[in-house]
């Protein structure tokens, strides 16, 4: 309801029913780990009237910080420039979730973003991208990462030490 201002910590993490999700115009704070492991989220709305927070194509987004919050089931991250950062378990647990296309202009993907997304088998990271965290724990499928910049690039981005013990095997 409107009235609500801030969602804590786990307030609907594994809650795996909740498949609409509707913000409205107080929420102001909304923690990384509310909506941990809501993996049948299909779709998100924002209040027109909230000043934080919009939502773009199944994407909750901190407008000020360009960050995505939380994704839905068969999200497409805006292309426009809306989303610069993918934040903290922002898609964590959609096990549903087989690939993914990050557009270009994305600078940056937070840990745990895509933590356990189970059936994920491809991902596209964009040459903008300079800041890769741990995001891939608990991926097994994880097979391709198709990177849009160089070798050299690749090689001096900001990368999780364990990004390679996430991921299997996989191929650049």
């Amino acid at each position: 309801p409107d009235a609500v201002t801030i969602l804590g910590d786990q307030a609907f993490a594994e809650c795996t029913g909740i498949v609409e999700l509707h913000i409205g115009k107080s929420v102001g704070e909304i923690d990384y780990t509310t909506f941990q492991n809501c993996g049948s989220l299909t779709t998100i709305t924002v209040s027109d009237e909230n000043a934080v927070y919009h939502a773009e194509s199944g994407c909750l987004i901190e407008t000020a910080e360009k960050k995505l919050v939380r994704g839905a089931l068969n999200a497409v991250v805006p292309a426009d420039g809306s989303v610069l950062h993918i934040g903290q378990q922002a898609f964590c647990g959609i096990t549903e979730m087989r690939q993914i296309t990050l557009p270009e202009g994305l600078k940056s993907i937070d840990t745990n973003a895509f933590r356990d997304c189970v059936n994920l088998e491809y991902i596209y990271l964009p040459e903008s991208l300079y800041s890769l965290s741990v995001a891939f724990s608990g991926c097994d499928a994880l097979k391709t990462i198709h990177y849009g910049g160089t070798i050299q690039q690749w090689r001096s981005m900001r990368q999780g030490s364990t990004l390679a013990d996430a991921i299997q095997s996989f191929t650049i």
